[in-house]
């Protein structure tokens, strides 16, 4: 089910007749389409018509609509335990004998009083139309209603609910493969302005992703500044994908993006590179990855389950996360970095990988100013554990299955305190190349 945000715009539908029709200042909410549904009738009640001066009072859903001469089937609102603080209505004025005296109608939540603006100004005699957003009332005695008063004369009345809107909770969008106010994580992040505003330090926006398998396909998900993407679990939310590019299935921007509680799973085509999660094709700082499982596979070209990039990534941080890699004909790589300048930490990383020259953690940049914090963790693959160019890599406590290596004769710059092999044996403390992780 697509979801659609308006904030009192007019949804031009039916015949529609120049007025100034009210339309309720629902701020950000989000609208949630459904199949038109006849809400109610007054040809099909007693009275048949509004009297000039009356209201009819209904509620906008319901199991059975027929006490007001609407559906039997009803007209259900889509999602269970949240109702919906407004409707989008089409009301219909309908003509009955020869044209005569001019008329209006009025919608209204059911618990406020009449505005001075009518919905629809019709003509007696012809059939006349007009879409609009009405708010619902919300007090507790009348919730989901909303009155419908005619002014000036009788008129037979019907309408017809064309969707539902319900408020964000606290800058939060759900994901949903139903019931959600989207079904796929990139619509609620291109529709971020509607819910959340514009993302700021002081306005974080979450995008929180329900159970389930969310297939990406070739488009990665780009997470922006201060937008936060959560799943429900490692084992519950996937979102899968087949991006053929160093940048990712999934990708962090700018200050202050996270990533939680989620599997990403890249399977690029073959040939092709493929890589689970990104942080910064461009800078990406303050940025957190954790509860997270980040997968690539791919049959002949690179793989990374977590790559680094930019020119810088300071404040990154990495928190219960696997990454792995498999499949490569050309480099496998549980995570690699690539960052120029910045300081990272990881806790409780588990990098593999297999294939083709195979490294845990690598590091690939000969310029790099990156300061990077290991803490226990697990590096696991053919060929390397750990490899390193310039990065200042401190191994802390961690599994080291796999040859250490700084990939450049005399570099001095990866660090051991308290590491062990695969088997359990201690690693020696201190520099590389000095006697230390060996």
């Amino acid at each position: 089910m697509k979801k659609i945000h308006a904030t009192g715009a007019l949804l031009a539908l039916s015949i529609i007749i120049p007025s100034a029709p009210v339309q309720a200042d629902l701020g950000n909410s989000i609208y949630v389409p459904v199949t038109p549904c006849r809400v109610g009738d007054t040809r099909q009640i007693t009275p048949t018509t509004i009297n000039a001066g009356a209201f009819v009072e209904w509620s906008a859903y319901g199991s059975d609509m027929s006490l007001q001469g609407g559906s039997a089937s009803g007209c259900e609102q889509p999602k269970t335990g949240r109702n919906p603080i407004g409707a989008a209505l089409n009301i219909t004025a309908v003509g009955t004998g020869s044209v005569g005296p001019k008329g209006n109608l009025t919608a209204y939540p059911a618990d406020e009083s009449k505005p001075s603006a009518s919905t629809l100004n019709y003509v007696q005699g012809t059939n006349l139309a007009n879409s609009t957003i009405v708010g619902l009332c919300q007090d507790g005695s009348c919730d989901g209603k909303f009155k419908l008063e005619s002014g000036v004369t009788d008129v037979p009345a019907l309408v017809d609910v064309l969707g539902y809107f319900y408020p964000t909770s606290g800058n939060v969008a759900d994901v949903a493969l139903s019931g959600g106010d989207y079904t796929s994580p990139a619509a609620a992040i291109a529709g971020v302005a509607d819910w959340c505003g514009t993302p700021s330090a002081t306005n974080p926006c979450l995008v929180k992703i329900a159970p389930g398998v969310y297939d990406l396909s070739t488009s990665p998900l780009v997470i922006p500044a201060f937008v936060s993407v959560q799943g429900s679990g490692q084992n519950t939310t996937t979102l899968s994908g087949a991006v053929d590019a160093v940048n990712g299935l999934v990708r962090l921007e700018g200050d202050s993006p996270s990533l939680s509680d989620l599997t990403v799973a890249n399977d690029a085509a073959a040939g092709s590179d493929s890589t689970g999660v990104t942080v910064g094709s461009a800078d990406a700082t303050n940025w957190t990855i954790q509860n997270v499982a980040a997968t690539a596979t791919n049959a002949t070209a690179t793989t990374v389950g977590l790559r680094i990039r930019g020119s810088a990534c300071d404040g990154g941080a990495m928190i219960n996360v696997k990454a792995a890699a498999s499949g490569a004909a050309a480099l496998s790589t549980g995570v690699e970095s690539d960052c120029l300048t910045g300081a990272v930490t990881a806790t409780n990383l588990t990098a593999t990988a297999s294939g083709t020259l195979a490294g845990g953690y690598v590091d690939t940049s000969a310029t790099s100013l990156t300061t990077v914090t290991l803490r226990n963790s697990s590096f696991t693959a053919a060929d390397f554990s750990i490899l390193v160019d310039t990065s200042n890599v401190t191994v802390i406590s961690s599994e080291l299955d796999g040859t250490v290596s700084d990939n450049t004769s005399g570099n001095l710059n990866i660090n051991c305190v308290g590491d062990y092999n695969g088997v359990g044996g201690a690693l020696a403390n201190g520099v590389f190349g000095a006697a230390g992780c060996i």
